[in-house]
């Protein structure tokens, strides 16, 4: 057995069945916490918000291209088709 610990000053027994049953330490099952269901929503709802703002994305970049077109076509001389 070892004389000093660390923390308290007191003895530090090996951890052994026969020193447990003298400390009066039994295992307890561990209790897993169950998380709420509603979290499963969050991946998925992370999924749908990237591929809105994708999509958004696009048709956003698209208005842009499709005014800058029809500067450079105003430049050019060319008219709008329709």
């Amino acid at each position: 057995m070892c004389s000093s610990n660390i923390t308290s000053g007191g003895n530090i027994f090996p951890l052994t069945e026969e020193n447990l049953d003298l400390l009066e330490i039994t295992p307890q099952p561990l209790t897993l916490k169950s998380l709420p269901d509603w979290l499963v929503l969050f991946p998925a709802l992370f999924v749908a918000l990237t591929f809105a703002n994708t999509f958004i994305q696009v048709k956003w970049e698209q208005r842009i291209e499709r005014k800058e077109k029809e500067v450079r076509d105003a430049r050019a001389g060319r008219k709008k088709a329709f």
